[in-house]
């Protein structure tokens, strides 16, 4: 992918991002573009270069099939990350080494640091009344997770986000909340959108992006690409610039199209149904090969 990210541009918005969201005082993107045309690789990369800092990472992406459940953009992006957020707990304690070498030392302090623990957690709630006890909870575990360092939260695909998700996202990017729980001073934000899908909740993501600093926006790559990222992806021949002008006119720039018609057009009789006459049934035939299986997020 990344041979691809030098030709499509990807690769410089990696670097400018990744330097945007680094300054100080911390600022918070906007990653927006046409489907396919490889904002979840950008945002991949954005977080690895974050993580290799040494700094957390917390990814929550909209699911269009579970818009409908409260605060499941931030509930499945815990479960992805339990283990983390188990491990920055005992580390932030310094529970483990003094357990092991001193059991019962080890086991008192727990005891305390827990409830040290329990009672900034009471006083934090007690100051967020307007927040429910699931909201709370999210906001604690979070905090665990960036312990003292600048967390980075990626919004994946918020057009698809539920209006829980979406209000408690709204509540983090208020200033006031900083002021009960420190780490969101320090904490990073960027949101991706897909341009052409209309928001559910259209006036609430809106409002969430106007706090936003800054905004960068991803393209589909020329045409005159094509050959060379085909190329990259497994097509061993040379096509005529017709029959790549028909291919970019297809899948219109979506590179995770353009890879499964790569594989397609690989296999025998792929390129004897499409060629030579680009005759309908041929494209009907390729279409339902690309559409056979869901168009996930891998490029």
């Amino acid at each position: 992918m990344r041979e691809i990210a030098s030709l499509t541009g990807q690769e410089e918005l990696v670097t400018e991002l990744s330097y945007a969201i680094a300054r100080e005082p911390p600022q918070h993107a906007l990653l927006e573009g046409v489907p396919g045309c490889g904002k979840s690789w950008v945002l991949r990369q954005v977080s690895k270069t974050w993580r290799d800092l040494g700094r957390p990472v917390f990814t929550a992406t909209g699911d269009r099939a579970a818009s409908a459940r409260g605060l499941s953009c931030f509930v499945n992006a815990l479960v992805l990350c339990k283990t983390d957020l188990e491990f920055e707990r005992v580390r932030k304690t310094g529970i483990a080494k003094i357990a092991t070498a001193v059991p019962m030392a080890g086991s008192l302090l727990s005891f305390l640091v827990e409830a040290c623990l329990q009672s900034s957690e009471r006083k934090q709630r007690s100051q967020t009344p307007h927040l429910n006890a699931s909201e709370q909870e999210i906001l604690f575990q979070l905090q665990h997770l960036a312990g003292s360092s600048e967390l980075l939260v990626v919004v994946d695909d918020i057009q698809y986000w539920d209006i829980d998700s979406l209000r408690l996202l709204k509540f983090i990017l208020n200033p006031i909340l900083s002021d009960t729980y420190p780490f969101l001073a320090k904490a990073r934000l960027i949101v991706s959108r897909t341009l052409g899908p209309i928001a559910k909740y259209q006036e609430l993501t809106e409002e969430i992006l106007a706090n936003l600093h800054s905004k960068w926006r991803l393209n589909y790559f020329e045409p005159k690409n094509l050959p060379e990222i085909m190329r990259i992806f497994g097509l061993k021949s040379v096509l005529s610039s017709d029959q790549y002008a028909l291919i970019y006119a297809i899948c219109a720039g979506h590179l995770e199209l353009i890879r499964r018609l790569t594989e397609y057009l690989s296999q025998e009789p792929g390129p004897a149904v499409l060629w030579p006459e680009f005759n309908t049934p041929g494209l009907d035939i390729m279409r339902c090969s690309i559409d056979s299986s869901p168009i996930g997020s891998g490029i």
